[in-house]
């Protein structure tokens, strides 16, 4: 079996296996590591968390003055628990915000456990630290529907704030920020990118290079986009997806594989995520 149809097998897998959660009825899903283990879906828009946020958050406040603060302190605590607790910031109150966070914590939970987020090694609690680094973003101009925004423009940008210039979180915040006006016609839309160690390891395993290569951010997204050219036509029951879904892939591909191999296992086992409503 090639790689692209490798990579084939795991986007319709996991596809299969959400709509089974999704649909019920006749099992779809065979494949024995994604029904044992939690893989993020094929498109991000499909996630729990982001159908919560895109709900609550996104598309009522997209225009809000503190919109783009208040995405990065929403990926930051990426728990919906405790960003209902909170209520979106209408007003940006750091000590009700740490409050929020401090007092759900003292409940048991009020932090995903998909992204790992410390103070940077600065001797400071993490929930303040968590919005003060969101709060740099309340300098930004306020952001507007423009033809001229771009995916890469808004990261660049949210990459000067201390605590988000390795760019992941930015990233995630381009994300959801995409699917409002504010992006949603820019000319990157489809097209931009940027690797996470997960998807580097992913586009390695595909062309075969060895796991620590560290490909260059433009040399990586053109392996992604030849990859997807390779792939997309063997998905002919999948809508296209745009490239930062195919980094996603690109990582939960690397997960996938990494136990196929025997290399390792994934950090969590799946088990159905009763703990909020959509």
């Amino acid at each position: 079996m090639s790689n692209a149809e490798l990579v084939a097998r795991f986007v319709q897998a996991r596809e299969d296996a959400r709509l089974d959660n999704e649909l019920g009825g006749p099992r779809r899903c065979t494949d024995k590591v994604i029904q044992a283990y939690r893989f993020c879906n094929v498109q991000r828009e499909d996630d729990k968390v982001t159908r919560w946020l895109k709900k609550y958050w996104r598309d009522p406040y997209w225009q809000h003055e503190n919109f783009i603060p208040a995405m990065i302190l929403a990926r930051m605590v990426n728990w919906p628990p405790t960003l209902a607790y909170m209520n979106f910031p209408l007003v940006w109150d750091e000590n009700h915000i740490v409050h929020c966070i401090h007092s759900m914590a003292s409940r048991g939970k009020a932090w995903t456990g998909a992204y790992v987020i410390t103070t940077c090694g600065r001797p400071m609690d993490k929930a303040t630290y968590v919005v003060q680094t969101a709060a740099q973003a309340l300098g930004l101009p306020t952001y507007q529907p423009r033809p001229e925004n771009t995916l890469d423009g808004l990261w660049t940008s949210l990459r000067g704030h201390d605590g988000l210039g390795a760019g992941f979180i930015a990233a995630q915040v381009v994300a959801d920020v995409k699917y409002t006006p504010l992006l949603q016609d820019a000319p990157d839309w489809w097209t931009w990118a940027v690797p996470g160690p997960g998807s580097r390891r992913g586009i390695n395993r595909y062309y075969e290079l060895p796991l620590s290569t560290k490909l260059g951010n433009k040399e990586w997204l053109a392996h992604l986009h030849e990859m997807i050219e390779q792939v997309t036509p063997l998905l002919p029951d999948h809508g296209p997806h745009h490239a930062q879904d195919w980094q996603n892939v690109m990582c939960e591909f690397d997960k996938w594989m990494r136990v196929r191999k025997g290399e390792g296992r994934p950090r969590s086992r799946y088990t159905p995520d009763t703990s909020y409503d959509i």
